[in-house]
């Protein structure tokens, strides 16, 4: 178990990939709400 070096921390990747899910989860419902009210 090799400790990787020079790589964000484990919480910093956590919070920059959550938010990427949220925001990538928070456009397909609009886009998805959109569709719907056209």
């Amino acid at each position: 178990m090799a400790a990787p070096v020079s790589v964000p921390t484990m919480n910093e990747w956590g919070m920059i990939l959550f938010s990427l899910l949220i925001a990538g989860v928070f456009l397909w419902f609009i886009r998805r709400q959109n569709k719907k009210s056209c």
